[in-house]
């Protein structure tokens, strides 16, 4: 009697013991797999600001963005120059820009390489365009290249532009908050 009770107990650990294991490895791929890392469940976004419109963003791993930029301020754009960064200076500017001045449109901006996008042209309200090779910086303002393929970036897209034709003073400003997976 008293070596059944031991075979079937046997049985029951052997059994459930199989189960257990095959669990445990299942388990095991999954999360090699990357399945629970939250990462994987942000999406790409760019909330843009009233005004403007950013629809398909995108960034590289050299840290290069993509997008279809637009504008419906009631009036026209001058000499637009985007800049991408991972945070904002204390003066509310893009991160290390430490002669921001709104007043002077040739104002230095040693650490951040501002994409120009139309220079001595119109950007027309109401009007989107694609824009490409704005290079975004990280929260040391050096490049952001490198980033591996899912990793994600958080920053801001600036804009600087002139209400008028010419080198009229220019104006810089938030364009969108931007939330992306480096594909």
């Amino acid at each position: 009697m008293r070596n059944q009770r031991a075979q079937s107990a046997m049985e029951y650990l052997m059994t459930y013991g199989w189960a257990i294991l095959i669990i445990a490895v299942v388990l095991g791929a999954l999360f090699a797999l990357g399945v629970f890392n939250s990462s994987s469940f942000l999406g790409s976004a760019c909330v843009a600001q009233p005004g403007y419109l950013c629809q398909q963003a995108t960034l590289n791993d050299s840290g290069v963005l993509t997008m279809t930029l637009g504008q419906s301020n009631g009036y026209n754009e001058y000499n637009i120059k985007l800049a991408c960064t991972a945070t904002q200076a204390s003066n509310g500017g893009p991160n290390n820009a430490s002669a921001y001045n709104n007043d002077n449109f040739n104002r230095a901006l040693p650490a951040i390489s501002w994409g120009i996008i139309s220079t001595n042209s119109t950007f027309p309200a109401g009007v989107s365009t694609q824009v490409s090779g704005i290079q975004c910086y990280t929260d040391t303002g050096v490049p952001a290249s490198g980033l591996a393929i899912g990793q994600s970036y958080t920053g801001t897209l600036w804009i600087e532009y002139a209400t008028t034709a010419g080198t009229g003073p220019s104006i810089v400003a938030p364009v969108a908050t931007i939330a992306l997976k480096v594909s």
